[in-house]
């Protein structure tokens, strides 16, 4: 096909051939070269998944951040990240709360020490040194007014105990054991939350793309095989 093309285009071009009878084989160039179309940057050109990733990463909420920044103390920065402020702060309410009751155990205002004191069989605790008297010499002759008969010290020691009251304790595990807790509640809690939160803003961003890009498109075609080209227009539903 190229031969005879290029054979009627030189019959017109040279003077003297138009009535000739030449063979197609042996005519002579053209002088005019028909320009072919340069398509080869179109291989280049960004296909609509590609401008959709696009604009998918313009506007997307990375998963990772929003669960990185809730491995923070408090708990709410992977929400806070994801625009929900008033909801952040909740886990971070909850860790600054347990974080205070937790410091204050470790700071030991919750500590205690047993200590030992005086209890009488009727009037209950009494002073320490009661539980005493019945057994030093001298003092134990003295009149015991707590006894209704009014008998000495010494009768009446039996009547005397030393008890211990109160339990030994250390706040310091106890604040941290609280402290730990808070944190992998909150943390949990924030990580889901915001992982939520990010995972239907991703997916309503990629439903409104798919909205906006639907319904018929027009792109240019080109081909070239060597020997023939087409242009034309493709329509995209």
């Amino acid at each position: 096909m190229r031969r005879v093309v290029a054979s009627v285009v030189a019959a017109g071009l040279v003077p003297g051939l138009a009535f000739a009878q030449v063979d197609p084989r042996e005519a002579p160039p053209p002088r005019v070269l028909l320009a072919q179309v340069d398509d080869s940057d179109l291989g280049e050109e960004e296909t609509l998944e590609d401008l959709k990733k696009i604009e998918y990463d313009v506007d997307a909420q990375s998963m990772g951040a929003a669960v990185g920044l809730s491995l923070l103390p408090g708990g709410g920065w992977g929400l806070m990240y994801a625009d929900q402020k008033a909801q952040s702060t909740v886990p971070i309410v909850l860790f600054v709360a347990g974080a205070v009751v937790g410091g204050l155990y470790v700071a030991g205002i919750f500590d205690e020490s047993s200590k030992t004191v005086c209890k009488h069989a009727r009037d209950g605790k009494v002073e320490l040194d009661e539980c005493a008297i019945g057994g030093r010499a001298g003092e134990n002759q003295a009149v015991d007014p707590r006894d209704p008969q009014m008998r000495q010290y010494f009768a009446t020691q039996e009547d005397y105990e030393r008890v211990k009251v109160g339990d030994d304790f250390d706040g310091k595990n106890t604040g941290l054991v609280i402290i730990g807790a808070t944190y992998a509640v909150t943390t949990i809690l924030g990580a889901v939350w915001a992982g939520l939160v990010v995972a239907d803003h991703n997916a309503e961003l990629e439903r409104s793309i798919d909205s906006t890009v639907k319904g018929p498109s027009f792109r240019p075609t080109f081909s070239f095989d060597g020997d023939n080209g087409i242009a034309g227009f493709a329509l995209d539903f």
